[in-house]
């Protein structure tokens, strides 16, 4: 079975909208690994070359940036404080809360096993990456003239070039997404490290870990957000997620 290019088209196509390995500053050489070790075997199931969540930031000042998963995207799912709270000043014609609503947007991530051909000694790794990288991969990725760009055999190196947020023009990190056209096997490092299909296996339990919804209401309130509409206190969870759409 090949790498069912159609499919990755769709979901990048439909996707236009915390901890293990990160991009250092200047040219970084990774190896991509599927998500999971069951599409070794069967390339044509792979729907994503990574696992996409949505996640929440909450810029505090005098510590680092709390993140939660959104609790809208558990199962069962919850009703989310955060989007509740964005829904409701995403529109404000206060430009300093539509502001501080755009912070607390839902964001997606993409969630990679990759090898830091540079640090092999560290194994596999997970890497948390925005739709900007997932989105130049996945050009790649479903693209047919690329063939199959995860395959540990005969797959494809990429150079992930970080420019930090301090010398960029937009004040945030930026990144340019590199493939070697030469087809390379990690397969030697790989049955190298003890259980690595193991290792690839466990990348979902790398996801960002979810708040409580009274933990993020706290959190809101320590931003400076005021109660909902009709709430006694700041954002309490109602029965839906609800406010202006």
């Amino acid at each position: 079975m090949g790498l069912n290019h159609d499919k990755l088209k769709q979901r990048r196509a439909g996707n236009r909208t915390g901890t293990g390995w990160r991009p250092r500053e200047g040219e970084n050489r990774i190896r991509l690994l599927p998500p999971h070790s069951k599409y070794i075997n069967d390339w044509d199931a792979l729907g994503d070359i990574a696992i996409a969540f949505k996640i929440h930031w909450f810029k505090m000042e005098g510590r680092p940036t709390e993140v939660s998963r959104c609790l809208e995207e558990l199962t069962p799912k919850q009703v989310c404080p955060a989007c509740q709270m964005w829904r409701q000043w995403r529109k404000s014609e206060d430009p300093g809360m539509k502001q501080m609503a755009k912070d607390i947007a839902p964001g997606d991530q993409y969630l990679f096993n990759v090898l830091d051909l540079n640090n092999l000694q560290a194994g596999i790794q997970s890497w948390s990456a925005n739709y900007t990288c997932w989105d130049k991969i996945m050009e790649v990725a479903a693209n047919p003239a690329w063939g199959n760009i995860l395959d540990p055999a005969n797959g494809i190196d990429f150079v992930i070039n970080m420019t930090p947020g301090t010398r960029s023009r937009t004040g945030y990190n930026q990144y340019g997404v590199t493939p070697n056209p030469q087809r390379t096997t990690v397969m030697d490092i790989l049955e190298a490290i003890p259980e690595w299909d193991a290792a690839l296996d466990s990348l979902e339990n790398q996801i960002s870990a979810p708040k409580t919804a009274e933990e993020i209401i706290s959190l809101l309130e320590e931003i400076g957000f005021p109660p909902l509409p009709g709430r006694g206190g700041a954002a309490k969870p109602v029965a839906s997620a609800g406010g202006p759409a």
